[in-house]
């Protein structure tokens, strides 16, 4: 089961504190979990401190929010998927650009859709849609999906399918034509191409409902068993309504359902998530082999900072006292400054 949650570092959104997350999480029982702040990463160090303390698994996500909706959730393969990530939110906040509506492609990084990002039709949605063969390309983006053991039945890379040099039209066939005698499926995210290897969907309990009439049901490959938590309680969730309100500069009565979290958001056991999935074996396992690729190791004994900044104590001194000075001089006009002697 991929378990994820926000803390209080989700701002104007989440409401537990992150030794709050853990605590909770290790009452439930949970061996691992994602934290997933909205846009931020910035309490990742504290939660692996807090996991490690609690014997569990901390991997590290990202929760990305576009106008107070979610898009994707990226998650950290190992270090160098979390840099990644670090990379990409540092890239968007510096240059000031928007949050793409398509995840970026990163090599050591998961992607995880929800199911409401998909906007699918079935035009005979009592026709059944047989799993087609397919051959897996050997290319290095497909193999995190053979690690995982991940069949992707008519979602194949495009880089090896080559759909990302047909038009939009045939890429819609291909897309929704595995086989010549299936029904045609569309799938609404930008450029219109199948799911990448580390690309997946999540479905939430709350929406399996949805799910069992969805085209998305014949392809179990990129689907993966998903809970969220975002408050510990009903007075977290009250408090979760009240930032919303505050984020949204509009009164409780005023604010639209779209901008609330699940009231279904808190902490559950994990046999509880094995129940809630139990027709869906497939999801569970698709998440299980998943999270087993995600390994995140940082070391918190050793001092990684520089001891001196120019070779020896003494001379930065001196280069602080010379810096302090013309600070000194720039903010208030000349001033006699004398250097120290040695």
């Amino acid at each position: 089961m991929l378990f994820t949650a926000h803390s209080y570092y989700s701002l104007r959104y989440g409401s537990m504190p992150v030794d709050q997350v853990v605590t909770e999480a290790k009452a439930k029982g949970l061996r691992e979990m994602v934290l997933a702040d909205i846009n931020n990463t910035s309490a990742i160090t504290d939660f692996i401190r807090e996991c490690k303390e609690h014997n569990i698994r901390p991997i590290a996500g990202v929760s990305c929010h576009k106008e107070g909706k979610l898009k994707y959730t990226l998650i950290a393969r190992n270090n160098q998927g979390f840099r990644e990530i670090n990379d990409f939110l540092s890239e968007l906040n510096i240059k000031g650009l928007e949050l793409p509506e398509r995840a970026p492609e990163l090599g050591q990084v998961y992607t995880v859709y929800p199911f409401d990002a998909f906007l699918l039709q079935d035009p005979n949605p009592k026709t059944q849609i047989p799993s087609p063969k397919f051959q897996i390309s050997s290319s290095r983006e497909d193999q995190s999906s053979k690690e995982i053991g991940v069949e992707q039945p008519g979602l194949r890379s495009h880089h090896a399918s080559g759909l990302a040099s047909l038009p939009i039209e045939n890429r819609q066939s291909e897309i929704g034509n595995p086989l010549s005698s299936s029904p045609r499926l569309f799938v609404s995210l930008p450029p219109n191409h199948p799911l990448l290897p580390m690309e997946f969907i999540g479905i939430r309990h709350h929406e399996l409902n949805k799910f069992i009439t969805s085209p998305l049901r014949h392809y179990p490959g990129k689907l993966l068993a998903w809970h969220n938590a975002t408050f510990a309680d009903a007075k977290g969730f009250e408090l979760h309504r009240h930032l919303r309100a505050i984020d949204n500069n509009c009164l409780l009565s005023k604010l639209p359902p779209s901008q609330l979290a699940n009231p279904n958001e808190v902490f559950i056991a994990e046999a509880e998530a094995q129940r809630r999935f139990s027709q869906y074996p497939q999801l569970l396992e698709n998440s299980r082999k998943l999270l087993e690729q995600c390994e995140l190791s940082f070391d918190f004994k050793n001092v990684k900072n520089k001891k001196t900044f120019t070779g020896s104590r003494y001379d930065d001194r001196i280069l602080l006292e010379k810096l302090a000075m013309d600070g000194l001089a720039y903010r208030y006009g000349c001033l006699l400054y004398t250097s120290p002697s040695p």
